[in-house]
């Protein structure tokens, strides 16, 4: 919530939730690069980023260092 200025990225609401960018559902972690706050309400960005009717700008992906878990895996695996 720091890092994000305590407000949603795509509406600038303040008090934002924490949102997967990668589900946890799906397999995504936990790790702070996968995390962006969005708000619920009164523009429920949330759920409208998890049905697809709202994109995550890829100017707030590049700025929190976001990478999908593929990339993550592929930079691990040339680390070992």
């Amino acid at each position: 919530n720091e890092r994000d200025g305590g407000r949603c990225v795509i509406c600038g609401s303040p008090n934002p939730t924490p949102h997967h960018i990668d589900k946890r559902s799906a397999g995504g972690g936990d790790y702070l690069e996968n995390i962006i706050c969005l708000w619920i309400f009164p523009n429920d960005c949330h759920g409208q980023v998890d049905q697809g009717k709202l994109e995550v700008p890829e100017s707030e992906l590049e700025r929190i260092g976001y990478y999908n878990d593929d990339q993550k895996r592929l930079e691990d695996l040339r680390n070992i």
